[in-house]
């Protein structure tokens, strides 16, 4: 009897859980499916911008539950306009989204057309781009409108521009995004571009190949959501006065048609605009916002700026190119360069003061011409080098207001005006530099030779009373003047206008403090002090110009 009770109050108990469940059917899948639609087309609208204005554009969009948890969002009609002479006519593309929690979605199963037709404005074909989609898988962050995961490779793309009789072939395109919630708002994240066996040729011209192009951009202290908020407030504000340009240009009279007519028509729009909230609305949401500072790009992108100390700790951009070659056509010039970029560092941004570093390099450069084969051009063409200036301490409320008021500068269409905007830029830029405590340092960099080396480093602080604006002292160590001499003055005997190398080498070595390296060659060191009065010397002695 005791099994028997318990039996029956297991039973009991499981059929109260199955009403339970049954009782717990979950969201409304069809209602989730409009949701996810309205949320798409509006991130669509938002990014393609203005009608008049869209790169890209799509048509219709739907989201379809799925038999598992997700839904397969399809956009159909996309077009990505390039120039004037025509669009990529991208067609249907979808992908699904499935709910990972309550703030992210899983995003995967991306299917495009593999040939892609490039076409002229009237949609006649004109080209073609074909590739391979190789990966696509990500994860979305609904608050940010953003992946903070994504990995997205196309394999085997080759575009066919018969217009302009040139190829394009890449063997492969990867973009891939990786963030970190560090928690408290805060995240790290990381983007990297790779292009990989990319030749172009040209019909007319030469052939390039490029071995691989490596972009990548990282940030540290991102407060994601709230950068996300000020990056859609900026696009709104471009859309917004978009709408009322197009507004404004609606009103005024045609060139042939009659003002009485024109009149009528604007009385038609305004009355079919009344029930649809489009171009009407626009114009007025525009002057609204127009009336409280809001409205205008370039208030936006003042206001964006300016943000972004509170909004990110440190960021860095590197872009490198490996492998690169350049062909003329039937054996002409060439040259070829292992590898060359520039990167650029920012850090302390959330701080009062900050600092930001510059960088150029390259390695493996190699000349094929015949100015270039001469042995004194040979020996001294600066085969590898590397150049990183650092501005510290520099205030960093001051220096995200000039470059708020710089990027305002290129706001407007008028070079007149944007003339008069830069050169108030530069003079604020200028002023900033010069405020006492900020220091520039050249940190260790060094150009290299077949026959020569050079190095370099420098300390300089930044004072208005300056003649230079700044004091301090730089120190170069330069190996193999003497070998750069020496062929000088062989190529002079042949070739006079070879004497002008003969002469910088001459003034370089009166002005050398020279010592002996560890290896037995002498090494000329020069020390260029810059002080107040702006009477540089090179050693001890005045620098002559």
């Amino acid at each position: 009897m005791r099994i028997g009770k318990q039996a029956g109050r297991l039973a009991g108990m499981m059929l109260v859980g199955l009403m339970l469940t049954a009782c717990d059917k979950g969201p409304d899948r069809t209602q989730v499916a409009a949701t996810l639609q309205k949320d798409v087309e509006a991130y669509l609208a938002q990014m393609e911008g203005p009608v008049d204005q869209r790169s890209l554009s799509h048509g219709a969009v739907t989201v379809a539950p799925q038999q598992d948890a997700g839904y397969l969002v399809t956009i159909d009609g996309v077009k990505l306009t390039l120039s004037d002479t025509g669009y990529l006519d991208i067609g249907k593309v979808s992908y699904v989204l499935t709910p990972k929690d309550d703030k992210t979605y899983q995003a995967d199963h991306l299917s495009m057309a593999q040939t892609i037709p490039f076409k002229t404005p009237d949609g006649q074909p004109a080209g073609q781009v074909t590739q391979t989609l190789k990966a696509f898988e990500g994860t979305w962050l609904k608050e940010a409108s953003s992946f903070t995961k994504l990995d997205l490779q196309v394999a085997d793309v080759a575009v066919d521009d018969p217009q302009s009789g040139g190829d394009l072939k890449m063997a492969g395109v990867a973009f891939n995004v990786d963030s970190t919630d560090k928690g408290q708002g805060l995240w790290d994240q990381v983007g990297k571009l790779t292009i990989s066996g990319l030749n172009a040729d040209d019909k007319g011209g030469g052939k390039v190949a490029i071995a691989s192009i490596d972009a990548s951009s990282a940030a540290k202290g991102l407060k994601l959501i709230d950068y996300a908020a000020k990056m859609r407030a900026l696009r709104e504000a471009g859309n917004k006065q978009a709408a009322s340009q197009q507004s404004e240009a609606a009103k005024q009279p045609a060139d042939n048609q009659p003002a009485d007519n024109q009149a009528a028509d604007n009385q038609n729009d305004a009355a079919g605009n009344a029930g649809t909230g489009t171009s009407s609305d626009a114009a007025a949401d525009a002057t609204a916002d127009k009336a409280s500072g809001n409205a205008a790009p370039d208030n936006a992108m003042q206001d964006f700026i300016k943000a972004l100390p509170g909004l990110i700790a440190a960021s860095t951009v590197d872009l490198h190119v490996s492998g690169f070659t350049y062909q003329e056509r039937e054996g002409g010039e060439a040259l070829e360069l292992g590898k060359a970029g520039i990167s650029f560092a920012a850090t302390g941004i959330d701080q009062p003061k900050a600092s930001l570093s510059f960088t150029l390099d390259h390695d493996g450069l190699v000349l094929h011409t015949p100015e270039a084969e001469r042995p004194f051009a040979k020996a001294s063409l600066p085969a590898s080098g590397a150049l990183t200036v650092s501005l510290i301490d520099l205030p960093t409320a001051d220096l995200a207001s000039v470059m708020a008021d710089g990027a305002a500068a290129y706001a407007t269409a008028d070079p007149a005006q944007i003339d008069a905007k830069t050169a108030v830029f530069m003079i604020q830029l200028q002023q900033l530099l010069q405020q006492d405590g900020v220091k520039l340092r050249v940190e260790p960099s060094h150009l290299s030779s077949a026959a020569a080396n050079l190095t370099a480093d420098g300390d300089f602080v930044m004072k208005p009373a300056a003649i230079y604006g700044a004091t301090g002292a730089l120190n170069v160590a330069i190996t193999g003047i003497d070998d750069l001499l020496s062929l000088a003055q062989k190529e002079a005997e042949e070739k006079p206008e070879a004497m002008q190398y003969v002469a910088v080498l001459q003034a370089l070595l009166s002005y050398a403090s020279r010592a002996t390296g560890s290896n037995g060659k002498p090494i000329d060191n020069f020390k260029i002090d810059v002080p107040q009065n702006g009477m540089m010397t090179v050693n001890g002695k005045p620098l002559q110009f």
